[in-house]
């Protein structure tokens, strides 16, 4: 039989790891997603099946229960399932059937009707890798079939975004996963902009998608953002509510969405390879012009590895430093530490020519913050944190903008930890984490001038939704960048010590709260400038400005890191950007015109092998000193 989206599922009972389940009776008032693999004890569907596991709370949290399959008998699911908790982590804590007699898989069309029972190899009578959603009407909601001969990639992390996502074509990484196809289909924010830029979830912002709009009979219209009213569904459209939901989960599984690390859950997805690099760039000369300028990065173009064009934002002194997408990816926020400006560019009209739209240029007196650093991407607005008051004093703190720059509100940092720096935002725990750097009193003199005692050495734990502090945690002084987890609820990251050359791990107890403690000794001397991560959490890279190395770090424990690898891509490299597959990382090598201590500018670029070790491409070096209205001082990076 064929079994449509909107059908009565196949009721069935089976032998599984846990019991004979009778199966619409097993569901009973619950959401339930079923699942198939081709073969038990491969490697893809051993990782697959072991993150599942890692994510049964948040199930619990969507009244959801998790069932899987393969023709494998029972007696081989209990075997491998030893071997996915030792190898994985986490113990298989849902029912996986022993569909030996294909029946269950016959029913659901995951394997070929005539397909003879026992034949088993990777190709001979596997299940397709299929994953069904079924609500407590026993109705399938969304399906999703994945040929078996794809079996070699799993299916990805990053296949449902929490932002507003997009499918990624060039998918293919090292190690595949299921979690998200459902746990995001329960609890989906967006839908790509290919199926129209839709997005699904509650009024109030998170929320559970297709049990939302089946629950309440509403629908999403275009252009709809977290907030927006929903429409209620008239008799007519009531009649087509099924149909409605599930083209919409269609296009959630429709493809692999790839996490562009380090970046704002929110921020549109890149479709597909980068084409252009962004690079915020400070004019060596006084006489001369900041600029943003623009890298051709498309491997085939006969202009690869050249700046294509550089615009100029006014004479130097600036000192452009960090910039950010706004959530639509139509704009970059780039702003200054000197000058207090912040400049946004339209990059939707002509990703390759952006062009300034509008400046704010008195944010002293706008926000009462002065330094913008970090552009983070919220639905329709943007975070950015400032390093100083007005004055060039404390304390810092963040703000909130609309997408077209108008202030919304302002943030002040507690008195009892009154230095700012980064931010990030962990959605689906509901939690902000902000650092702590030093003022602009402090980083505009050259640098055998600093007090080094003016810096911060505190995390702040926030709640996100109501902007309230939580928790002050300690680290070694002067924390940078701010790197949660990128697996779903997970609530725990990673902070880079600039001046403790440490990497410090900071996560929440069992008690719910949180703490911080050193993960890794980056050698004296370092001084950690940057620091990414893989997108399966595998790796974390930093750059050592001092040393002129890119260390890449093994974080398969998370609070105990182990050196992997390391890179010299050249003298003093700064900042990292890591292409959504996790294969490359564009470097450049400019921390501040107070700090630096080359003349040499460059950008260049590492490939990251399947072993998570790099190798610097020959092809590819970028000299800033050479490009036309230059010598520049390359600094941050976006891929477009």
């Amino acid at each position: 039989m064929s079994v449509r989206i909107g059908d009565e599922a196949p009721d069935f009972t089976a032998e599984t790891t846990e019991g004979k389940v009778r199966f619409h009776e097993w569901i009973g008032d619950k959401w339930a997603i079923l699942f198939s693999h081709p073969k038990d004890f491969t490697p893809v569907c051993t990782t697959e099946l072991g993150y599942m596991a890692g994510l049964k709370p948040e199930f619990d949290k969507r009244n959801a229960k998790v069932i899987g399959l393969s023709v494998d008998p029972v007696t081989d699911h209990k075997a491998w399932s030893k071997d996915i908790q030792e190898t994985q982590g986490h113990a298989v804590n849902y029912p996986i059937i022993g569909d030996s007699d294909l029946t269950v898989a016959k029913a659901y069309d995951m394997i070929h009707p005539n397909a003879i029972p026992g034949k088993r190899t990777a190709v001979d009578n596997a299940t397709v890798r299929s994953v069904f959603v079924v609500g407590p009407d026993k109705k399938v909601k969304a399906a999703r079939l994945l040929p078996v001969d794809d079996q070699a990639h799993g299916r990805h992390a990053g296949e449902l975004e929490t932002g507003s996502g997009r499918h990624h074509p060039d998918v293919g990484l090292r190690r595949g996963r299921q979690e998200e196809v459902s746990a995001r289909l329960q609890d989906a924010e967006a839908v790509s902009a290919d199926c129209g830029a839709a997005e699904v979830g509650a009024s109030g912002g998170r929320g559970d998608g297709l049990q939302t709009v089946d629950k309440n009979g509403v629908a999403t219209p275009a252009n709809w953002k977290p907030g927006d009213a929903m429409k209620k569904l008239s008799t007519l459209e009531g009649a087509m509510k099924k149909t409605a939901v599930l083209t919409l989960a269609l296009c959630l599984l429709a493809g692999s969405a790839l996490a562009e690390v380090c970046m704002s859950p929110y921020v549109k997805r890149l479709g597909g390879r980068e084409k252009f690099l962004y690079v915020w760039s400070v004019a060596v000369d006084p006489s001369s012009q900041d600029a943003l300028a623009v890298i051709d990065v498309s491997l085939a173009s006969p202009t690869y590895g050249t700046v294509l064009t550089s615009v100029p934002i006014g004479a130097a002194g600036n000192e452009p430093h960090h910039m950010g997408f706004t959530d639509d990816r139509t704009k970059i926020w780039a702003g200054t530490l000197f000058s207090n400006r912040i400049f946004i560019f339209d990059v939707a009209e002509d990703p390759g020519k952006p062009r300034v739209v509008r400046t704010l240029d008195d944010l002293g007196a706008l926000t009462g913050l002065h330094g913008p650093h970090t552009y983070y991407a919220l639905p329709g607005r943007m975070l950015i944190t400032f390093l100083s008051s007005a004055d060039g004093g404390l304390p810092g703190g963040f703000a909130e903008f609309t997408n077209a720059g108008d202030l919304i509100r302002v943030f002040k940092n507690p008195a009892e930890a009154p230095y700012a720096y980064d931010a990030a935002v962990k959605p689906d725990i509901n939690r902000l984490v902000t650092s702590s750097f030093t003022p602009y009193r402090n980083y505009k003199k050259p640098l055998p001038q600093w007090d080094m005692k003016d810096g911060g050495n505190t995390l702040l734990v926030w709640d996100f939704e109501n902007r309230k502090v939580l928790q002050t945690l300690t680290t070694d002084p002067v924390p940078l960048e701010v790197r949660w987890s990128l697996k779903p609820g997970r609530a725990h990251g990673w902070t880079n010590s600039a001046l403790g050359d440490s990497i410090w791990w900071f996560g929440q107890g069992k008690d719910g709260r949180y703490s911080a403690r050193k993960a890794a000794d980056l050698g004296k001397g370092c001084l950690p400038a940057d620091l990414r991560q893989s997108p399966d959490d595998r790796f974390l890279y930093v750059s050592c400005f001092l040393t002129s190395q890119v260390q890449a770090w093994d974080v398969s424990n998370p609070q105990k890191a182990r050196l992997h690898d390391v890179l010299e891509p050249g003298v003093q490299p700064n900042m990292l950007h890591i292409t959504g597959d996790g294969r490359r990382i564009y470097i450049s090598n400019s921390l501040l015109s107070t700090m630096d201590y080359s003349p040499n500018f460059w950008v260049r670029l590492a490939h990251v092998g399947p072993d998570g070790r790099l190798t610097l491409d020959p092809f590819f070096n970028v000299d800033f000193t050479k490009v036309p209205g230059g010598p520049y001082r390359a600094h941050d990076m976006l891929l477009n």
